[in-house]
Formats: C-alpha cells, sequence, structure tokens
C-alpha cells in the first residue's frame, strides 16, 4: 500500500479515527484522579509510582480491592488521636477502589 494511492474516502476515516482518539484522550486527561491527591501528607503522591499502582500491574483489580479493604478497617478501626482524618483517608480509599474498579471494568 502506497500513500499516493490512499483514497479521498479512506483519508477520512483516519482522520475521523485520529479525531476521536484524541478526544477521548483529552476528555481522560481533563477528569482529576484520585490518585492525585493524598490525605495527610504526600509520600506516597511524590513517588513515581504508586504502590496501589505496582499492586494493579501485579495483581490487578481483586489484588487492588484487597489492599484497599484491609487499609479502610485500619483507618475505621484505629485510634491515633485524630479520628476525622482517619475517616477521610477512609473515604479516599474507597474512591481509589471506585477508580480502579471502573478502570478494570470490575462487575462483582
Amino acid at each position: 500500500m502506497s500513500i499516493d494511492n490512499v483514497t479521498p474516502s479512506e483519508w477520512e476515516a483516519v482522520a475521523k479515527a485520529a479525531r476521536q482518539s484524541t478526544m477521548e484522550q483529552i476528555a481522560k486527561a481533563a477528569r482529576p484522579s484520585t490518585m492525585d491527591t493524598q490525605i495527610g501528607g504526600s509520600h506516597y503522591t511524590n513517588q513515581g509510582i504508586q504502590p496501589l499502582e505496582l499492586t494493579y500491574a501485579n495483581f490487578g483489580y481483586y489484588g487492588v480491592r484487597s489492599a484497599l479493604y484491609t487499609k479502610v478497617n485500619k483507618y475505621l478501626t484505629r485510634n491515633k488521636g485524630n479520628h476525622l482524618q482517619d475517616l477521610e483517608k477512609a473515604k479516599h480509599c474507597i474512591e481509589l477502589q471506585i477508580e480502579f474498579a471502573k478502570r478494570g471494568q470490575a462487575g462483582g
């Protein structure tokens, strides 16, 4: 196949696909990620890759789900003197799980 033999309809099909892909990328970039925030510090957001991203890469959604379940349980049951911050951390973990569930298209 040569670029000299491309028909106008083929050019239009390629251009349409490129526009659609670009719009999807723009929409995705415009959505804020829960991974961009951290409650009570910056020790995870300042790393090159966050531990949950690594967990997701190695174990998928169900690995992240297990890790976050443990974290939520910890934040809801501990007594370190800042209960409100612990509630915010638990809420943040649930938001992270929702984000990973959507990424992994988890159904159950």
